[in-house]
């Protein structure tokens, strides 16, 4: 005998668990496809040129300013800015993305030392000052600083107060502080 009944749904509430495993499969599929395929890549991190910033800045402030130029192609420069106070140029920040994608911070400034730190550090705040021996690279004392955020290397200068910071250990900041100079003059 055929059956007469019309098709009538379940009410709500009587979904079974593999019911909502059926629904969300589709759903989860498409999410980790796109993830997949439009998700950051290590090879996609953005790189800028700072010399730009570099060369304009040394030529207003009042300070022979140092930045880094000589890293190896493994280091990537990922931002620069050029720092401002009341309207002025100051100095310049760059950011690096070290060889063992670590991230490291490059800022000179005119301002005080614990200006330039903060600039440097962000919201991090020093624990231990000094954190070891000072070390001279490129012409400068750099003295090492336990933060936070991580490892910094404060190096003072006539006129400016120089910062390398960031996660990398301190061979990698020694490296990137060893690489400071002048800027390279055009023409």
């Amino acid at each position: 005998m055929a059956d007469t009944q019309p098709y009538r749904p379940r009410k709500r509430g009587f979904e079974s668990f593999k019911d909502m495993m059926w629904s969300l499969i589709p759903i989860v599929v498409l999410v980790l496809g796109f993830v997949y395929f439009c998700g950051p890549r290590d090879s996609q991190v953005s790189t800028v040129d700072p010399r730009g910033d570099v060369r304009g800045a040394a030529q207003v402030v009042g300070y022979p300013l140092v930045a880094p130029d000589s890293l190896s192609e493994d280091w990537r420069s990922t931002a620069s800015t050029l720092l401002r106070k009341d309207g002025d140029v100051v100095g310049v920040s760059i950011g690096y993305r070290t060889p063992k994608d670590q991230l490291a911070r490059y800022v000179i400034s005119s301002g005080t030392r614990d200006e330039v730190i903060g600039t440097a550090l962000a919201d991090a705040k020093v624990r231990t000052d000094p954190d070891g021996s000072a070390v001279e690279l490129a012409g400068l004392g750099w003295v090492p600083v336990r933060t936070t955020a991580g490892h910094a290397l404060v190096a003072q200068g006539e006129g400016f107060v120089a910062v390398v910071a960031g996660t990398a250990s301190y061979a990698e900041l020694r490296e990137l502080a060893g690489a400071v100079q002048p800027p390279a003059k055009d023409g």
